[in-house]
């Protein structure tokens, strides 16, 4: 089993994904490594909180980059 190491620091993460449950996977393994988590079910809510808070980090589902605004559409 490899060594497990700790965040240099605790960041702020912001995580955007239509479902539910990786989102409540997705948070709960970052909060027990010690970062603050913020989570948006929709690109429209992610933005939402990315232009009220400041985030270290933000972790975005690939199907939602599609649904934003600023969304390019070349692949």
């Amino acid at each position: 089993v490899p060594e497990r190491f700790s965040a240099p620091f605790k960041a702020r993460i912001l995580v955007v994904d239509d479902e539910s449950e990786l989102l409540e996977v997705m948070r709960d393994a970052l909060e027990r490594e010690g970062h603050h988590v913020e989570t948006a079910s929709s690109g429209a809510k992610g933005i939402q909180l990315f232009r009220e808070g400041k985030f270290d980090a933000v972790l975005l589902d690939v199907a939602e980059r599609s649904r934003l605004p600023f969304a390019s559409t070349a692949t």
